[in-house]
C-alpha cells in the first residue's frame, strides 16, 4: 500500500509542477501584454491610474500603428498555444478577456480601419482634462504632463493626416471637429482657471 501511494505521489507531483509552470508562463505573457498594451496606449494608461505614463502622447505613426498590430498578432499566436484546461480558473478566465481583447484590437486594425477612418481617434488626444479633472499629482507635476503632451499634438494630426483617407463620412468629421474645438476651448480657458 506504501508503495502504491509513493507511486501516485510520483505520478502526481510532476503533473502539479508543470500546471504551476504553466500559470506561471501564462502570468508572465500576459503581463508583458499589457505592459506592452499601455506603453502603446499611454494616454489610456494615464486614464487607468499608470502614471509613470504621465506626459506621453500615443505614437500614431505608421511605424508604430504596423508595430502594434505586428504585436498583436503574436500574442495571439503565443495566447492560443495556452490550453485553457491546463491553467487554474483565474488564468483560464484571463486568457479568455486577453484573447478577446486582441481579437477586438485586431478588428479595429484590420476591419474598421480606425486610423484610417476615424478622425475620432486623433481628437481624442487632445483630451487631456484628466491632468486637471484627477488630483493624482502634485499640479505642477501635471501641467508638466500635459504640456509636455501638447508639444505632442503636432505630430499627432499629422500622423492623423497622413492616416486617414481623403474621403470620410460627413458625421465622423463633424464630430472630431466638435471634440478638438472642445480640447481648444479646455486649454485655453478651464485649464488656465484651474491652474
Amino acid at each position: 500500500m506504501k508503495r502504491f501511494l509513493l507511486l501516485v505521489l510520483l505520478a502526481i507531483v510532476p503533473m502539479l509542477n508543470a500546471a504551476q509552470n504553466t500559470d506561471a508562463d501564462f502570468g508572465a505573457v500576459a503581463e508583458e501584454f499589457i505592459k506592452g498594451y499601455l506603453n502603446a496606449r499611454p494616454l489610456l494608461a494615464t486614464r487607468l491610474g499608470f502614471h509613470e505614463y504621465d506626459g506621453r502622447a500615443d505614437d500614431f505613426s505608421r511605424l508604430a500603428l504596423d508595430a502594434e498590430s505586428q504585436r498583436l498578432r503574436r500574442f495571439e499566436d503565443r495566447l492560443r498555444k495556452f490550453e485553457p484546461e491546463e491553467l487554474n480558473a483565474r488564468n483560464r478566465i484571463d486568457l479568455r478577456i486577453l484573447q478577446a481583447a486582441i481579437a477586438n484590437e485586431l478588428f479595429e486594425f484590420q476591419d474598421v480601419h480606425k486610423f484610417e477612418r476615424n478622425h475620432m481617434t486623433y481628437a481624442h488626444c487632445a483630451d487631456l482634462n484628466i491632468y486637471i479633472a484627477r488630483n493624482f499629482a502634485p499640479l505642477e507635476d501635471r501641467v508638466r504632463s500635459l504640456i509636455a503632451i501638447e508639444s505632442q499634438i503636432s505630430n499627432i494630426l499629422i500622423a492623423g493626416k497622413t492616416n486617414l483617407e481623403a474621403v470620410l463620412p460627413k458625421p465622423h468629421v463633424e464630430l472630431a471637429i466638435q471634440i478638438a474645438r472642445g480640447s481648444a476651448d479646455f486649454l485655453r480657458k478651464d485649464m488656465v482657471t484651474a491652474v
